[in-house]
């Protein structure tokens, strides 16, 4: 009897060993496939990290960086599954939820992409950009109201958050808020005075009620990006309604060839 429990002992003893084993050559492993991407090495990291994986089934950062170049690659079922099985190994890893909720927006699942910045916040109540990226999720669901509360909790948390007062600019636009809408956006050009986008939505908000501080806008815009074609064809727009007609098809040929999609909307003022 004694023998026996003595083998027992040994048999335990060495299962523990070749665990601990394990672990460590699943770490080393790991640290081989992180080497690997670092130099640029996608497909030899995602081996390595399965490798790891293999032998240390609960290794989070395996799971974490092989989700990660998955999505690099377009692989996104994939990578959701990867963020998915992190979680259910540690219910409280916060960037799961927050890379699994970015991956829900932009498969349009909204609701999928609201819990899980939710669970984002409810573990780390002052991440200013989960309430930032909730509050699109819930402005393209259509609740406006709710999407100004989170860009409203995001700027609270972190006053120099761009996205947040640029978003909360375009949802006060949408609710007729004109004064609110310019305020942020004005904030916004503040924050990243370089920013063509600042500038453009801003030509936008200004276009019915000052046309040439909206003119000047969307010329900033293009001196910033001159690649932006929304800008041209804005410009030429109200280069027309000054009667500034060789100017105006200018832009709009301009736009149209950045863009050709824009034909069908502004080709008609060419002729």
């Amino acid at each position: 009897m004694k023998f026996l429990s003595f083998l027992i002992l040994i048999l335990v003893f060495f299962c523990f060993s070749l665990s601990a084993q394990d672990a460590r050559k699943a770490a080393e492993i790991y640290n081989q496939g992180l080497q690997l991407q670092e130099n640029g090495d996608l497909d030899g990291a995602l081996i390595n990290y399965e490798k790891a994986i293999s032998l240390n089934p609960n290794l989070l950062d395996a799971y974490n960086n092989r989700a990660n170049i998955k999505l690099s690659k377009g692989d996104v079922e994939g990578a959701l599954a990867d963020y998915t099985k992190i979680i259910q190994i540690n219910p409280k890893h916060l960037l799961s939820y927050f890379n699994r909720a970015t991956i829900y927006f932009d498969k349009g699942d909204y609701d999928a992409a609201i819990a899980n910045y939710t669970k984002t916040i409810e573990l780390f109540p002052s991440y200013a950009m989960a309430y930032n990226n909730r509050g699109n999720a819930r402005r393209y669901k259509g609740d406006l109201k709710g999407a100004v509360e989170d860009f409203t909790k995001a700027i609270e948390y972190f006053p120099e958050i761009f996205e947040a007062y640029l978003n909360r600019s375009a949802v006060r636009q949408e609710l007729k808020d004109m004064n609110g809408a310019l305020a942020d956006v004005n904030k916004a050009a503040e924050l990243k005075p370089a920013d063509a986008l600042v500038y453009y939505n801003r030509g936008i908000l200004l276009e019915e009620t000052n046309k040439n501080a909206a003119l000047a806008d969307f010329s900033k815009a293009i001196e910033l990006d001159n690649n932006l074609a929304a800008a041209y064809a804005r410009r030429g727009l109200i280069l027309l309604s000054l009667n500034k007609k060789a100017e105006a098809i200018s832009n709009l040929k301009k736009a149209i060839e950045l863009d050709p999609n824009l034909l069908k909307d502004y080709g008609s003022f060419l002729k």
